[in-house]
């Protein structure tokens, strides 16, 4: 397929031909009703159901950009593209949650780094914490979950049955 061919054929997968969708729109329309799901007079969730989500979509969005940025451009321009998709996420916030953009900006205006910081605290949390072997073996069982959300599984249910015991 010659040049014109592909960056066509992306074009209309993509952003959508004529009359027929494309993918980024039908992800959009997907998301959003993921959203309406909020609505607590409508139905009821928890705060685990709302990290599910977050972590399912932020995950696949990441993924799927990483996936763009590995693929163009030196080490550099990558970098400032992965900065810039985060630039976006804290500027929402400015909108959506004027509370926590102000936190960060006040975290950035006392002059330390905010994302190395967060990364090495979550470094050393990650070196003290060993996995209990019955979550590794679940892990294993499973097959497609992370670790990490099915860690967040089983601390819930031990937190239930700690209630239950009290």
């Amino acid at each position: 397929m010659s040049k014109p061919d592909r960056r066509k054929k992306f074009k209309e997968l993509c952003f959508g031909k004529e009359n027929r969708e494309g993918r980024l729109e039908k992800a959009k329309k997907s998301i959003r009703a993921i959203g309406r799901l909020s609505e607590k007079s409508n139905y009821i969730y928890t705060d685990k159901d709302v990290a599910q989500i977050k972590h399912t979509l932020e995950a696949e969005v990441r993924a799927t950009m990483i996936l763009f940025l590995k693929r163009s451009g030196s080490v550099e321009e990558r970098y400032k593209r992965l900065l810039d998709f985060d630039y976006e996420v804290i500027r929402s916030l400015e909108t959506r949650d004027p509370e926590l953009y102000d936190y960060i900006l006040e975290k950035q205006a006392q002059g330390s780094s905010a994302l190395v910081e967060y990364i090495n605290e979550r470094k050393k949390i990650e070196e003290t914490i060993d996995v209990p072997g019955f979550l590794s073996e679940t892990n294993e069982s499973s097959g497609n979950k992370d670790l990490h959300a099915e860690v967040l599984e089983k601390l819930d249910q031990i937190q239930e049955v700690i209630l239950k015991i009290k």
